[in-house]
């Protein structure tokens, strides 16, 4: 990994519709197999849409001199039906019916391997171990393997497999769980 870049995490509000739109299309353009999503979807959804989605999760970017370099998001919601626990999954995480998803996460190529998805998902289960969940989760698409070596790096670890339910990509994804506090 290259020198880390020094950045600020935002958190994105009701108010930061266009901002949001802009670089979650950014992401869709740059990486659509890597999200449940489709830029055309995306692109078509009006304000309000844009508007609950930053209501309802908490949307992050990591930003230097203005730019925003990328963003994350966390969300509440239940393990996918399709999921699949590895034969220990039951050690990483409590038996409870939803457990905060790091999910959205994506870095602008050109600032790729310098520390900032670690600052994006640090800052994010740093929130959730403050909140008093035992647990954050993600899952990424088998074959992402960069994405995969950056989260195993944080202590993220593969507790199991899925199918996404409302996915434009029909790839498994691992479920991965980080153990907070």
């Amino acid at each position: 990994m290259a020198e880390p870049t020094p950045t600020t995490i935002r958190h994105l509000g009701p108010d930061d519709v266009q901002r949001c739109k802009a670089i979650r299309l950014a992401c869709l353009a740059d990486a659509p197999y890597a999200f449940g999503s489709t830029f055309e979807g995306e692109s078509a959804e009006p304000d309000s849409w844009w508007v609950t989605r930053l209501t309802d999760c908490h949307w992050i970017v990591a930003e230097q001199s203005g730019e925003d370099l990328g963003v994350a998001m966390m969300m509440r919601q239940g393990l996918p039906p399709s999921f699949q626990p590895h034969q220990d999954a039951a050690s990483w995480f409590p038996a409870q019916p939803d457990y905060l998803w790091i999910r959205a996460v994506w870095i602008r190529p050109e600032h790729r391997g310098r520390g900032i998805v670690d600052q994006l998902c640090g800052h994010l289960a740093e929130r959730a171990a403050q909140a008093g969940e035992r647990v954050v989760i993600l899952g990424v698409r088998q074959g992402n393997d960069r994405a995969r070596r950056a989260y195993e790096r944080m202590g993220f670890a593969e507790v199991g497999t899925f199918q996404p339910v409302a996915s434009a990509v029909h790839l498994t994804n691992s479920l991965m769980a980080l153990p907070l506090g």
